[in-house]
């Protein structure tokens, strides 16, 4: 659940205890506690939640919270059903396609669930180093979401070794008889999630989705 304001700004006190509602639904309403009822095979942050916040003083294109619809003042929390992020070092790339090409190479990945769930997002948090350099050369976010949506693909041919082939629900448009064929991580650019978040140091992450859902954005008050 990612949260658009600073940890100490406005609505910080209902973002620090957003993770253990969830943490509490889980157990009481969904089940998942330690031991026999607990169905995962291997634990990680993202079980248990976890939240940061939007970097905005350094972030060079809208808040996610904005493109969603809400008032730039209006503070909100979006819930995202994830795997743990996947970093991405690159302290190397000067130029916004040389990153952006690293940042999709670690996006498309066999093992993860966008591979053969791919109707959902896949959301990538941009460190404000990488976004910099980014909106340098003047890429606007749909830039940078339509070309992670072509570049982050894996080539049939090695979709074939693993990757959950045969248990695909791939679009249509996908020529998969050709194995030279490039399967998109989401099936539309938009789902291409992109926000900036973080502090010093030129480090992105990736978080892929933890199964077929869609992340949700929500108004938040603040604690009383």
């Amino acid at each position: 659940n990612f949260a658009n304001r600073s940890i100490y700004g406005p609505g910080w006190r209902a973002n620090a205890t957003m993770g253990r509602a969830i943490r509490l639904l889980l157990l009481n309403v969904g089940g998942g506690v330690p031991g026999s009822g607990d169905r995962s095979t291997q634990g990680s942050p993202a079980k248990f939640a976890f939240c940061i916040a939007e970097n905005e003083t350094r972030n060079p294109w809208s808040p996610l919270h904005v493109e969603r619809g809400f008032d730039a003042e209006t503070s909100t929390v979006t819930v995202w059903g994830g795997e743990s992020p996947h970093n991405v070092n690159d302290h190397v790339s000067q130029s916004a396609p040389n990153l952006l090409t690293t940042i999709a190479d670690a996006a498309a990945t066999m093992g993860m669930n966008n591979l053969y769930l791919n109707d959902t997002e896949m959301l990538i948090v941009l460190g404000p180093e990488h976004a910099a350099t980014i909106a340098a050369e003047g890429w606007t976010k749909p830039d940078v979401q339509q070309f992670l949506f072509e570049q982050a693909r894996v080539p049939v041919r090695r979709a074939k070794l693993g990757g959950m082939w045969g248990m695909q629900d791939w679009p249509t448009w996908l020529h998969i008889q050709d194995e030279d064929t490039g399967i998109p991580v989401v099936r539309r650019w938009q789902d291409m999630v992109v926000m900036v978040a973080g502090g010093a140091g030129k480090h992105s992450s990736c978080v892929p989705t933890f199964g077929a859902t869609r992340s949700v954005t929500r108004e938040i008050t603040d604690a009383a």
